[in-house]
């Protein structure tokens, strides 16, 4: 933090340097003459190469790196997070979502959540539709508490998008699950270094 705070000083001085030899010049310059004007133009631009442009070119870069708009899937297990066949979350699963939350709040913007809730293929697939319905609507609910101003919303899909095989008790462990989808601006490096 103090090495951030030392550079951030030390660009600043340095434009305000520059600055002054602009000044200097302009008052400097009309009573010159000849070979002298020429000598001082090549001084000048020799000064502002070594001090301008450096601060031009790494200010926009870094402002630019922190007000990136990305998005980013973060899954939730379906049993790690509800107990079997309900759709109120457990307390790990209110864990999960707090550590995300907690995550989330240094960006900068937090545009949208979207959550999908996603079932196995064991029972019907009407019932299996509405427990995964039931599951998004309740990490939608945790999300628009705890970000009043931020638009959430939620979806079912059921047994129609598995990721593993259904075959297996680990697939359909992997397959109930629940997608939060987030679209947000802010420094994404800060984003990725938390995760």
């Amino acid at each position: 933090m103090a090495e951030h705070t030392q550079q951030s000083l030390s660009r600043r001085s340095t434009n305000i340097e520059s600055k002054r030899i602009m000044v200097a010049v302009h008052c400097t310059y009309p009573i010159l003459h000849g070979s002298m004007k020429s000598a001082l133009s090549l001084m000048v631009l020799a000064l502002l190469l070594c001090f301008g442009t450096t601060v031009g070119a790494t200010e926009p870069d870094a402002q630019a790196a922190r007000n990136t708009s990305f998005n980013t899937v973060v899954l939730l297990q379906g049993d790690a997070s509800f107990d079997f066949d309900k759709a109120s979350l457990t307390e790990n699963g209110t864990d999960r979502l707090d550590a995300l939350a907690n995550r989330l709040r240094p960006l900068e913007q937090l545009l949208s959540i979207h959550v999908i809730g996603h079932a196995d293929s064991i029972g019907r697939a009407a019932y299996n539709h509405d427990l995964s319905f039931r599951r998004a609507r309740s990490v939608a609910t945790y999300f628009s508490r705890r970000f009043p101003g931020t638009r959430v919303s939620f979806a079912a899909s059921g047994e129609a998008h598995p990721v593993a095989d259904n075959a297996t008790a680990a697939g359909r462990r992997g397959n109930r699950r629940v997608e939060i989808e987030i679209v947000a601006v802010g420094d994404q490096r800060v984003w990725q270094a938390s995760q």
